[in-house]
């Protein structure tokens, strides 16, 4: 590839950053941003009209699980990207990134392999 050929960036902007300067590029980001968002929002839906009244009676007669869970989250987690960030001496806007990320829940990808797997949905929340 020569230097004088130019790269397509799917990004979003006013399509300058495409081969022959039009919207597909844009519109392909839009595309995407809204299917995966359709997509996840089926997936969630369909696992949790799942769960049964009975199921949830279980977690809120023994809640140790989802406290463990809770605690792990919003307390280890953090603390754990902290002092990963400490030993590695990220600068400070990364350090906070990195203990940010470290308190998000694990995302959706967690409630499909629960899922498969047969475990406990509700306890997973």
């Amino acid at each position: 590839m020569s230097d004088e050929e130019d790269i397509c960036i799917l990004q979003p902007g006013n399509g300058s950053n495409s081969t022959q300067n039009d919207e597909k590029p844009e519109a392909l980001y839009i595309t995407y941003n809204v299917m995966l968002a359709v997509i996840t929002v089926v997936i969630m839906f369909s696992m949790g009209s799942g769960i049964r009244v009975k199921d949830l009676l279980v977690v809120v007669k023994k809640p140790v699980g989802p406290i463990i869970g809770v605690v792990c989250q919003c307390l280890l987690m953090p603390a754990a990207c902290f002092g990963y960030a400490l030993l590695l001496q990220l600068a400070p806007n990364l350090a906070i990134g990195m203990v940010l990320v470290g308190c998000c829940p694990g995302g959706s990808i967690s409630n499909i392999i629960t899922f498969w797997t047969k475990a406990d949905v509700c306890l997973r929340y």
